[in-house]
């Protein structure tokens, strides 16, 4: 089974970015730029990563996080943000997400916490 990710990052070029440094580990990877696009999936339980950020623009990336664990209570949440704030960061960890970046982060940094997210080898490019 190919594991399915999606990346919520309302900057584009992050995200493509993010995109871009996955796509050797032959995942299926989605890009959502809104909070209100990831929160009307009907198929948000498809998938088996979910990568944040914390900041968008209409909203709060944990608010998708949030919902993904209802659905999906032991799936893997990388949460990634400009502002690192303790209570971001506690509020994440009492959700259950165990994988948190400061922006500015290294790609490959983002490529292993994936890969130990979903339990997977690093696949080199």
């Amino acid at each position: 089974m190919i594991p399915r990710v999606l990346i919520l990052e309302d900057e584009a070029s992050i995200r493509r970015l993010c995109a871009r440094a996955l796509a050797p580990q032959r995942w299926q990877i989605t890009q959502a730029e809104n909070l209100s696009d990831v929160l009307g999936l009907a198929d948000l339980d498809a998938y088996d990563l979910l990568i944040t950020d914390v900041m968008l623009k209409d909203g709060n990336g944990l608010d998708a996080a949030e919902q993904f664990l209802r659905l999906k209570p032991s799936a893997p949440v990388i949460v990634i943000t400009g502002s690192p704030a303790p209570s971001v960061e506690e509020h994440a960890r009492r959700l259950g997400v165990k994988w948190f970046l400061n922006k500015p982060f290294r790609l490959e940094v983002l490529v292993r916490a994936a890969c130990e997210a979903l339990a997977l080898p690093l696949r080199q490019s």
